[in-house]
């Protein structure tokens, strides 16, 4: 006895079903967060809407360029919707590379694999906008504006999907 209060011992069951019941309800309380959290609304852009796109509509051979590279995250993440999908611009793969991104080909080869492709989905931003500091992504919209033509796009949440084919050669007959 402990200044005139006996102390009482709570069943062990009893302890297990008070402690399952809170911690049931703290899980229940933040449900609607963790679901708004996990939703694709949360987020900047649906990488694995863009991959949908290309694995339903791309075929065997066709090129792949993101504008800018940030953007092949879709690719890394669900590397499938890419098979059979060149990446045109990756020189190194992030295993090669070392890293979480790969390495990038240089400008010129970048142009000289674009230039050897007959399709090309290009995945970026709404409107495919790219910033001043993105010379690599300037690069290959130039290649894509002067020797292909945009034949479809698409739009998820935050990028776009479009898919471009070769520009017929000019016979240089007048």
């Amino acid at each position: 006895m402990l200044g005139g209060f006996t102390q009482r011992r709570v069943p062990p069951q009893v302890a297990a079903l008070v402690s399952v019941a809170l911690v049931t309800a703290a899980f229940v309380v933040q449900l609607p967060d963790q679901r708004a959290v996990r939703s694709v609304e949360s987020r900047l852009d649906d990488l694995a809407g863009a991959a949908r796109v290309v694995q339903r509509n791309a075929q065997p051979g066709d090129g792949v360029v993101f504008l800018p590279s940030r953007y092949r995250a879709a690719a890394l993440a669900y590397p499938n919707a890419f098979t059979g999908v060149h990446d045109l611009a990756l020189a190194q793969t992030p295993i090669e590379a070392a890293n979480l991104r790969g390495r990038d080909r240089s400008r010129a080869a970048t142009r000289t694999t674009m230039l050897a492709a007959e399709r090309i989905w290009v995945i970026g931003r709404p409107g495919l906008r790219i910033g001043s500091n993105e010379g690599g992504a300037t690069n290959e919209r130039e290649v894509l504006r002067q020797n292909f033509t945009q034949v479809s796009r698409a739009r998820v949440h935050g990028l776009e999907i479009a898919l471009y084919i070769r520009k017929p050669a000019s016979s240089g007959k007048r």
